[in-house]
């Protein structure tokens, strides 16, 4: 595996579930958007911070990685013709975790990681629902065109609790 990413399982069967369901309870708080910074076509979720499910959840991310909070986070939904352009993300956040919800009948939408050392080579990333993917704000990353079917997933923006002097 490259060194600019690592994949990881944070969430149990039942958390994803759990998430799904916060996906349908959700639907008065969608922003559906051809654009919305490098992502087309998808749709959002903003799960109110309220909602004691999915703030349980959010807290298994900021456990996982020890002493970091959740910066932003947000459920998307990638349908036929959703992706994700070649960028990276802004510095302050440190780490993104992305966690596969949903793959159902899914053709495309593979994540892309642009591997350090090797100028512009794309590693496709093979996520499983459940599977949870981290990089640095500082790498180059996409979701290839969805052909067919639906990728959803969870994106939790992470920064360092206390920032470095």
């Amino acid at each position: 595996m490259d060194p600019s990413y690592e994949i990881v399982q944070v969430f149990d069967e039942k958390d994803i579930k759990a998430l799904n369901r916060c996906w349908e309870l959700n639907e008065h708080r969608r922003r559906n958007q051809d654009q919305y910074y490098n992502l087309f076509f998808c749709d959002h979720r903003y799960p109110s911070s309220t909602d004691k499910v999915y703030q349980e959840r959010l807290q298994k991310l900021v456990d996982h990685l020890g002493d970091w909070n959740a910066n932003k986070h947000y459920l998307l939904e990638y349908g036929v013709g959703g992706y994700a352009r070649l960028h990276h993300d802004d510095p302050v956040v440190g780490k993104t975790m992305v966690t596969l919800l949903k793959d159902t009948d899914l053709k495309g939408g593979a994540t892309l990681i642009e591997m350090k050392g090797h100028d512009r080579q794309l590693d496709i990333v093979d996520l499983n629902v459940g599977d949870t993917v981290i990089y640095g704000h500082d790498v180059h990353h996409a979701v290839s065109v969805v052909r067919e079917g639906i990728r959803r997933v969870h994106i939790g923006w992470m920064k360092p609790n206390k920032q470095k002097k």
